[in-house]
């Protein structure tokens, strides 16, 4: 029996096709008359990607020494001291501004002048 091979452009191109294709109930055809076309986007607009495991992909780029840490976020940089709007150098996060805010607050007594017809016990 022949078997058709087939040529992928990456290896990701080849995982994806190899797990969307049976969600799809697409298979491969025979090697006399193989389906090798690529996905439409109506078609990938169908998949659940959360059933796409890209195990082999992450293994291919940690290998190659393609996986590159991502740096932990905090508010700090967008919002706080590394922020464009740090202009006298003293810019608190926006975590640290909305703390402040509260402090010292009367929350319950906001409340009440919100909405006077509910009383809080």
């Amino acid at each position: 029996m022949f078997e058709r091979l087939r040529c992928f452009t990456s290896p990701l191109s080849r995982i994806i096709q190899e797990q969307v294709r049976p969600q799809l109930g697409l298979g491969w055809g025979s090697a006399i008359s193989p389906n090798s076309a690529g996905l439409t986007a109506s078609q990938l607009n169908q998949v659940d990607c959360s059933q796409i495991n890209l195990d082999e992909w992450i293994g291919i780029l940690s290998i190659t020494g393609n996986l590159h840490e991502i740096p932990s976020r905090d508010l700090e940089g967008p919002t706080g001291s590394g922020s464009t709007l740090n202009v006298d150098g003293n810019r608190q996060s926006a975590a640290d501004r909305a703390i402040e805010q509260l402090n010292g607050m009367d929350l319950q007594k906001r409340k009440r002048s919100s909405n006077p017809t509910y009383q809080f016990k």
